[in-house]
């Protein structure tokens, strides 16, 4: 039998993983070792994920802005890449979505555009810390030791 007594006194916390992206070290302090701190999901940020679609409407003018008006091609590539028009397929904006709420240093909507950015010019990064974040979550909560 379940001892929900135990459990809600259990001191749980989400897993976090250090993941080293050398391709970033550039943005990183001098002597800092190039890591990105993600979290687990806890439930509540999985539901605010699993709206991510309805909320990537207008993202491709998001983009737009981030790269600059004069860089009309590219903006171009990019769409036709992601599936054309203003809207990212749900896939993409499910991972940015992902990646804002399981990053340990990125404050939601504040750093939207870092990751979007990271997105277009890092893909292979962007994919791993939001499939990391996703492994973490699976994994569930670990109990702490009491000191």
């Amino acid at each position: 039998m379940f001892d929900k007594d135990k459990f809600l006194q259990a001191m749980i916390t989400q897993p976090t993983k250090a993941l080293e992206v050398p391709q970033l070290k550039g943005f990183f302090p001098k002597d800092a070792k190039p890591v990105w701190e993600v979290s687990a999901l806890t439930s509540e940020q999985v539901a605010r994920v699993a709206i991510a679609e309805e909320k990537n409407a207008g993202v491709g003018k998001m983009i737009t802005a981030l790269l600059g008006s004069n860089k009309n091609e590219q903006v171009e590539a990019i769409r036709k890449t992601m599936g054309g028009g203003d809207d990212l397929p749900s896939d993409y904006a499910r991972r940015i979505e992902i990646i804002l709420e399981g990053s340990v240093d990125l404050e939601t909507e504040n750093d939207r555009e870092t990751v979007l950015k990271i997105a277009i010019y890092y893909p292979s990064i962007f994919m791993t810390i939001s499939n990391e974040i996703l492994i973490l979550s699976g994994e569930g909560g670990f109990i702490k030791a009491k000191p």
